[in-house]
């Protein structure tokens, strides 16, 4: 199956936050992969198809440092270093567009999500995704921040970009 292999030079994952304040986001650069096979500009639903994302906790950032400093603590970043998503289904919803399923494993716990994304070929044969999920911290044991008058709503607005090229390397 054709392995496509994520930029993180060229990838984003940004997490939105609703607050008591003011809108919060915070980004950083995604890695993986994605594999399956494609038919004309989409993806081929009839052959399995699946993949593998990776963002260094660490990583993360925003234009609050404080709020930074608090999500490093809650997320424990020293003893998970590591958020990972897997794909493990893809349903279209409409031409180019699709639902993906999969498990997320943050902060020690791993539990099933899902989000829709647009997925595009470029004529080069890059992958270009563009994907949005809501996300309960909650049910990966996180507690949403207080900080003072700050309360943080515990269901996040997840976006995840890529760019992803033919992996050629065996």
């Amino acid at each position: 199956m054709p392995r496509f292999r994520i930029s993180a030079s060229e990838s984003v994952v940004v997490v939105g936050a609703r607050t008591s304040l003011h809108p919060f986001a915070g980004a950083g650069p995604v890695s993986g992969h994605f594999e399956a096979e494609l038919n004309g500009g989409g993806i081929d639903l009839t052959r399995p198809s699946g993949g593998i994302v990776r963002v260094d906790v660490k990583d993360l950032h925003s234009e609050a440092v404080h709020l930074d400093r608090e999500m490093l603590r809650r997320l424990q970043a020293d003893r998970y270093p590591l958020i990972t998503g897997v794909l493990r289904a893809i349903t279209e919803v409409t031409h180019g567009r699709y639902l993906m399923e999969g498990e997320l494993t943050l902060h020690g716990r791993t539990c099933s999500v899902e989000g829709e994304a647009a997925v595009n070929v470029q004529g080069d044969g890059r992958l270009h995704f563009d994907g949005v999920m809501e996300l309960d911290i909650r049910e990966f044991g996180i507690d949403p921040p207080k900080l003072l008058i700050l309360k943080v709503d515990p269901v996040l607005e997840v976006g995840l970009t890529f760019v992803a090229d033919a992996d050629t390397s065996d």
